[in-house]
């Protein structure tokens, strides 16, 4: 294997009339190159300017053929203080390293956390845009470390396995999974790269194995750490965030639960939907689910006036004006913003929030205005919007207006139901609210068959099963068996219980 040689600061490398031995020799060497390679500026200037060419060709070859690279001028900056703060800490490392025995400082070489950008990257933004800067990434790590020791070979493999377990952490123990996979990987690319190039696998090649293995973890506990700095100092929503905003315990949650029931159940019937549709196109599953459950949140402040709510009491639209109920309807997108905003829920939720209506007509109170003989401009009686910008937005929209439409259904049976989510999403089609979501034709098939799938099972028949015999027991010994009478719509009613019965029960 590579032979390393450490020249420490003040060493007296051959004294004036000694013989030069082969390793003085080499040090000597390397030393004059050294001195004679020109002005450290120009060096680090040239460097540079090489990373910066690399990551601009990367850039726009990414903007020109992957649509959905994420080059916002909040994800490059993101992206830029990532990338450098790994680089500053293997820099660190490597200083360190200079000052240690030739075996302690190849161990630390390869046991620089580098993965970490990796896997926070794609956390945080999306494995298209990993990709992309994927190159100008281990180009410069591989400068930092030198190129002569393969540090280039374990980056591409536990960066290309960091980028890509990366999206399916949801807690804290998948970093440390994570991170001994991305070891083991890295470990044996080192092994692999050792072998080539000495032809043998020496006990000195135990040092960058066993480095590059702990770099590995190393890296995956790093970016345990960046993930939640991410999410607070950049806005970002994390797929491990969304799963503490699905939690019932939320404040919110709590209350749509309590003082919205209505709105509360359809948000969970919407979240089901939308998570198997998001499966079912590629898109993330998770992001749609939770923005799901939150999507209606601006229902509280007025949920008496949002019919899912209504326990067949009065109406309270029945006395306003139309333009005056689609105002108060309308008003849910707007408090449902500023109620995410309050309690942080992160932009794509309040984006999501804010979309889900896109720009569609409130038709029941139109047409209701248009009854009366007002002529009132069609603008007054349609959501704000904007339309829907992703296709998780999209598919909350779609199951939105589908759960709604199959609950009316008097009888929901499985082409019924069928039929009714077809005619939703052609209706939301035909009114161009998905022309500006990146949602294609085939998706809307997809999408509609799990739909139909999901509520089918939601509505499926029961058994009407018969009520218990009841016997009274008379003077003479003998019974009566009667069956209880049916109550509507084929279920049982309960009889009213007598003291004892309720006693037996406890109660």
């Amino acid at each position: 294997g590579p032979v390393y040689y450490q020249v420490r600061k003040g060493e007296t490398i051959v004294r004036e009339g000694d013989i030069v031995t082969g390793a003085q020799a080499k040090k000597l060497a390397q030393m004059a190159q050294k001195t004679t390679s020109g002005s450290l500026l120009l060096a680090n200037a040239s460097l540079f300017a090489s990373l910066f060419l690399i990551t601009f060709l990367c850039l726009h070859f990414g903007l020109r053929n992957i649509k959905k690279t994420r080059t916002s001028p909040k994800d490059l900056l993101f992206l830029a203080t990532l990338f450098l703060s790994v680089i500053l800490v293997q820099r660190m490392g490597m200083y360190v390293g200079a000052r240690l025995e030739p075996d302690s400082a190849e161990l630390l070489r390869f046991a620089m956390p580098v993965s970490a950008a990796f896997i926070v990257a794609r956390m945080v933004l999306n494995s298209e845009t990993v990709i992309v800067f994927a190159i100008p990434f281990i180009a410069a790590s591989s400068f930092c470390a030198g190129l002569e020791s393969g540090f280039f070979l374990p980056l591409i493999a536990g960066g290309v396995l960091g980028g890509h377990l990366g999206g399916s952490a949801r807690k804290r123990i998948d970093f440390f999974k994570i991170g001994f996979l991305i070891g083991v990987v890295q470990g044996f690319a080192v092994a692999l790269f050792i072998a080539q190039k000495s032809g043998a696998l020496t006990v000195a090649a135990t040092w960058p194995i066993a480095g590059a293995f702990l770099g590995g973890i190393m890296g995956a506990v790093l970016a345990m750490t960046i993930v939640p700095l991410a999410e607070a100092l950049f806005g970002y929503t994390t797929d491990m965030r969304l799963m503490e905003l699905a939690s019932l315990d939320h404040p919110l949650l709590k209350d749509l639960m309590l003082h919205a029931p209505g709105s509360y159940h359809h948000s969970v019937v919407v979240g089901t939907l939308v998570k198997g549709a998001a499966e079912a196109i590629g898109a993330r599953a998770v992001l749609a689910m939770v923005a799901a459950y939150y999507h209606d949140i601006g229902k509280l402040a007025k949920a008496a006036y949002f019919i899912e709510n209504q326990s067949g009491g009065k109406n309270p639209h029945d006395k306003l004006a139309p333009t005056m109920s689609s105002l108060i309807l309308s008003s849910h997108v707007k408090e449902g913003v500023e109620m995410a905003k309050k309690h942080r829920l992160g932009q794509e939720i309040t984006d999501i929030i804010e979309q889900h209506h896109g720009t569609r007509r409130m038709a029941y109170f139109y047409e209701k205005a248009k009854a009366s003989g007002e002529e009132i401009p069609e603008t007054e009686f349609t959501y704000p919007g904007p339309k829907p910008q992703s296709r998780e937005a999209a598919l909350i929209m779609l199951a939105d207006v589908v759960e709604a439409a199959v609950r009316t259904l008097p009888n929901a049976t499985q082409p019924r139901i069928q039929g009714t989510v077809q005619n939703m999403i052609n209706r939301i089609f035909a009114e161009g609210q998905l022309d500006e979501c990146d949602l294609a034709l085939k998706d809307l098939h997809k999408i509609a068959r799990s739909f139909t799938h999901i509520l089918t099972a939601m509505h499926h028949h029961r058994i009407d099963y018969p009520q218990p015999v009841s016997k009274d027991r008379r003077d003479d010994g003998d019974s009566d068996t009667k069956r209880q009478p049916e109550g509507h719509g084929g279920r049982g009613e309960a009889n009213q219980e007598s003291p004892e019965s309720l006693k037996r029960l406890g109660l």
